[in-house]
C-alpha cells in the first residue's frame, strides 16, 4: 500500500508567498522488511526520501551484523530495485 505524504513546497519560480502542494506517494512503508534485487543487501526500511527529480529512494538498515560482530553499513536504494520479503 502506498503512503500519501503530503509537502508544502515553496515555488521554484517566483515569490515566496507562491506554494503548491505535492503529494510524495510510496510505495513501501517505513518498517517493512525488503531486499534489494540487484545485490544480495536486505533488512528493513528506516527512512524514505523523494527527490525534485522525481526518483524515491529508501534507507534501509541492515539485518545482523558482520561476522567480528560490527554492524554492516545502511544502505539507500532506488524505489525499483526494492522488493518485499514475500514478493518474487
Amino acid at each position: 500500500m502506498r503512503s500519501k505524504i503530503f509537502i508544502k513546497r515553496s515555488a521554484v519560480n517566483g515569490t515566496a508567498e507562491q506554494e503548491r502542494d505535492s503529494i510524495a506517494i510510496f510505495k513501501y512503508e517505513l518498517g517493512l522488511k525488503v531486499k534489494d534485487t540487484l545485490t544480495p543487501f536486505k533488512g528493513t526500511i528506516i527512512a524514505r526520501a523523494e527527490y525534485l527529480s522525481g526518483q524515491i529512494q529508501y534507507l534501509v538498515q541492515p539485518d545482523g551484523c558482520m561476522d567480528n560482530g560490527s554492524p554492516i553499513g545502511l544502505e539507500w536504494i532506488l524505489e525499483y530495485r526494492i522488493k518485499t520479503e514475500g514478493e518474487s
